[in-house]
């Protein structure tokens, strides 16, 4: 189970430290612009001169459409054997249509036609827009009322991602097939800039740049994915809730209480209270070991630029390279605690971690070869999380985060048990800004053993 153990450490690792970074997430996202001004006429204009306006899109201008507002290349050598049987390699499209079919998101019927020039509805447009998001289709986000539409259409759980999102919205029929200015409309509220969320964020980066110390609590649940050798499905759930605390010199410590599956017993829950210290360059852990009793061990911290004080001043112009990786939208403000918030949607699709940190320059070899232990396995992540930022203050208050990591099977032949995906869902509250909070590291800590991660069993000598 070497696999699982890398996999769970990974992800709890990662998913913990989106605790604390979430406000500098939200000032990172102030330089992001989507595929740069994608506008109605400019996602039209990929459309041939002859078509109606008023006529209904077909599925291959809706392909080449989406193709173009997700910035994704066409392919240049159609190969006619890689083609669906019924998509002619000299329609206009096909070049767009034949990249989205091999990136799976186009997946056609049983008989793997495709019906290019059949009119596309409204569900599945949102359907195809989902997936090239990377959005999960295991289960849905959220019952959602989609009028016309059975909780058994294909499309149903990608377009309850994007709805709980507020993304799924300016289409009036969802049933029905979609007209041109339709289809371009909800691409760029998908692809484009938002513009007044830009303002806004641009606003919270001035702020938040000013922030010393901070305190969080939330809940936050995973959901592991396996299949046997047998072919047997082996859900593996875990849930926690943590009280957290970032101090000046930025050190996080928090007190998490999880259950989590013991392996020895067939999976089977343990609660267990976790103590963790993280600092640039580890993350110490206070937990239970195989004779019951606590005790302390590190690993590598796989992102130390997060906690760079010097990195996070200089996010403006290093956020630049994440144009097109990273999208938001504004969805109203409401009242949160007494507090007028602005509600923004962030979502993004990462394929690979390494090139993601690559790309600040950041990151040392170490951190690389951890990075790539977790790369070597996932195919991509995708992460959405609706953010609440005080209108007056433009400090976060509140962030709802939801990720899935799907896993590459072909990388984990022999195991026992083969992780398909792991989704994760988390809520935080964050306070206290710029409190006089002190995080001391505990001796203990510091000298325990190190947990490598490239191999979670094998340990190093304490330092």
């Amino acid at each position: 189970m070497k696999m699982y153990k890398r996999a769970l450490v990974l992800s709890l690792a990662m998913m913990l430290l989106c605790a604390m970074s979430a406000p500098v997430v939200a000032q990172e996202q102030s330089t992001v612009q989507g595929t740069g001004e994608l506008t109605v006429e400019s996602v039209l204009d990929i459309l041939p001169d002859s078509t109606d306006d008023n006529a209904d899109l077909s599925r291959g201008a809706f392909a080449a459409m989406l193709a173009y507002a997700a910035g994704i290349s066409p392919v240049e050598d159609i190969n006619r054997e890689e083609l669906p049987p019924d998509l002619r390699s000299d329609a206009w499209y096909a070049p767009q249509m034949a990249a989205l079919y091999k990136r799976n998101i186009l997946k056609g019927y049983p008989d793997k036609k495709i019906c290019p020039d059949s009119p596309i509805t409204g569900i599945e447009a949102i359907a195809l827009i989902a997936r090239t998001l990377g959005v999960p289709e295991h289960s849905p986000a959220e019952d959602v009322n989609v009028e016309g539409v059975q909780k058994n259409h294909w499309g149903y759980i990608l377009y309850s991602w994007l709805e709980k999102g507020g993304l799924a919205s300016g289409l009036k029929h969802i049933a029905e097939p979609i007209k041109p200015d339709e289809a371009a409309e909800i691409l760029v509220n998908v692809f484009g800039t938002d513009k007044e969320a830009k303002a806004i964020l641009d606003e919270a980066n001035e702020k938040n740049k000013d922030i010393n110390s901070m305190r969080a609590k939330g809940a936050m649940s995973m959901k592991i994915n396996m299949e046997t050798q047998d072919g047997s499905l082996l859900p593996v759930n875990t849930d926690a809730t943590f009280n957290s605390e970032i101090s000046k010199d930025m050190v996080i410590h928090q007190i998490v209480e999880t259950s989590v599956p013991d392996i020895a017993k067939s999976g089977a829950l343990q609660k267990i209270t976790i103590e963790e210290y993280l600092d640039k360059d580890y993350i110490y852990v206070l937990a239970g070991g195989q004779d019951g009793q606590k005790k302390w061990m590190k690993m590598k911290n796989p992102v130390p630029m997060a906690f760079d004080k010097q990195f996070i001043s200089q996010q403006k112009e290093m956020m630049k390279g994440f144009e097109g990786m990273v999208h938001y939208r504004l969805l109203g403000n409401e009242m949160l605690d007494g507090k007028k918030v602005y509600k923004i949607a962030v979502y993004s699709r990462i394929d690979d971690m390494v090139k993601l940190f690559d790309m600040l320059g950041s990151v040392g070899e170490q951190e690389k070869q951890a990075l790539g232990a977790a790369n070597s396995i996932i195919k991509s992540i995708y992460m959405s999380g609706i953010m609440y930022v005080g209108v007056e203050d433009k400090l976060v208050y509140k962030a709802d985060i939801a990720a899935t990591i799907s896993m590459d099977a072909e990388k984990q032949k022999g195991s026992p048990a083969v992780i398909s995906s792991m989704e994760m869902e988390a809520s935080y509250d964050y306070y206290d800004y710029n409190a006089d909070i002190n995080a001391v590291i505990p001796d203990e800590a510091k000298n325990a053993e190190e947990i490598d991660l490239n191999n979670p069993d094998a340990t190093k000598n304490a330092q």
